[in-house]
């Protein structure tokens, strides 16, 4: 009776090729299950932060523009001169100019290349207004997910245009603010009293006034 027949090398090579593959296709009960634990745990740490990311957003905006309107509210007593915070309530984004009515304003400086690329002449400047070089004074785009929601001046309550703050060296009277709202809902008001200058943020400790 013939012995069994030795292997030739090529069946050596398959041989050890199908040993080497992985035994396993897939993933098993226990790896999955695994997985969609982890992916659980990641979420319930990292979801809950998404409102506190527009939160912190719309504090810091909010904050950065109250000081601002202070500044100017100084400044204008300070330096003798009428200022103008001109917000765009559509586009979310304001620019900051002085009222030189004596001065040249064909000259371009560096402040006005900061404003938003898609601005147009009905943000422009005004007969005897400039926009001014300061490193405080520089216009301000708001970051995704805060917006203007409202201005409230002498001429009403406006929720859309432009809505322009004038700032006068003898200041001026009654009540003038804006309503910023994050894209989680909450809101902040900013108002400033025009015959002293003082400047409340509701919802903010420490605000400027």
């Amino acid at each position: 009776m013939p012995g069994p027949r030795p292997l030739n090398h090529e069946s050596k090579k398959a041989g050890m090729a199908a040993c080497n593959r992985n035994p396993r296709a897939g993933f098993t009960l226990i790896e999955v299950t695994l997985v969609i634990v982890i992916i659980g745990i990641l979420l319930s740490v990292v979801a809950p932060r998404f409102p506190e990311l527009g939160s912190s957003r719309l504090k810091s905006t909010t904050r950065r523009l109250a000081a601002q309107i202070s500044y100017l509210y100084d400044e204008a007593a300070l330096r003798g001169r009428v200022y103008r915070l001109r917000a765009d309530l559509d586009r979310d984004f304001y620019t900051v100019s002085v009222f030189l009515p004596f001065e040249q304003t064909g000259q371009q400086d560096r402040t006005a290349s900061a404003e938003p690329a898609d601005s147009d002449s009905s943000v422009g400047e005004d007969p005897g207004f400039r926009q001014v070089w300061d490193p405080y004074s520089e216009p301000l785009q708001f970051p995704a997910g805060v917006e203007f929601d409202s201005f409230a001046g002498a001429e009403g309550t406006s929720y859309s245009g432009l809505a322009d703050l004038y700032f006068l060296p003898e200041g001026g009277f009654g009540e003038w603010s804006f309503d910023v709202v994050a894209d989680n809902g909450e809101r902040k008001h900013i108002a400033i009293n025009m015959m002293n200058g003082k400047v409340t943020v509701s919802g903010l400790e420490n605000g400027n006034g």
